[in-house]
């Protein structure tokens, strides 16, 4: 063959995943029995994100269809699908066990998790779509956003959505381990209703 600089090109959809040039003079050895070399050997490993429902992988060449001198073709491939492991994985470029971005609506715990909802002492980032810590070190829940509490780590109060070492002297009476106030007009209570 007379190959001269010419590539085989491997496509996802239409994105080129892999190319490789080659030229008679760096063949391997000869399997036409002509007096040019002709076997080229390749073995390539590509990982690919792809989240659509379907996908075509396209191999094909920059030779000349007109030139004669020129031919090639394939002797073996082998094309390994992995999936992502979490339903809720949108993809998972390099190991299928560690998400690098999640499906709407869920959020990433940054260490390849994705979840509808975030784990103890974070919250949800709905612009990132990120699980973040609870910006409060001793909050031990904010569920719902990072800068606001909602439960405290024992031995602290919840105050203002935030979690205090003490309940201040505008709070009027504490109970469940929230810092509250009495209802409007009322300067002393046991609780929200009993002034």
């Amino acid at each position: 063959d007379a190959w001269n600089a010419n590539s085989v090109i491997v496509k996802e959809d239409t994105t080129t995943i892999f190319s490789n040039s080659h030229s008679a003079s760096s063949a391997a050895s000869d399997i036409c029995f002509e007096a040019d070399k002709d076997l080229f050997e390749t073995q390539e490993t590509t990982y690919i994100a792809h989240t659509g429902t379907s996908l075509a992988i396209t191999i094909e060449t920059d030779i000349v269809p007109t030139d004669l001198s020129v031919s090639w073709g394939i002797t073996d491939i082998k094309l390994t699908l992995v999936m992502c492991s979490s339903p809720f994985c949108e993809s998972c470029d390099t190991d299928e066990d560690v998400c690098d971005s999640c499906i709407t609506g869920f959020y990433s715990d940054g260490a390849g998790g994705c979840y509808a909802e975030c784990p103890a002492g974070f919250g949800k980032n709905s612009i990132a779509f990120t699980c973040d810590a609870c910006t409060n070190s001793d909050c031990a829940s904010c569920p719902e956003d990072p800068d606001i509490c909602e439960e405290c780590d024992g031995g602290f109060f919840l105050k203002n959505d935030d979690c205090v070492a003490t309940c201040t002297d505008d709070i009027n009476y504490i109970a469940d381990s929230d810092c509250l106030f009495c209802p409007p007009g009322c300067s002393e209570c046991t609780d929200e209703d009993t002034c």
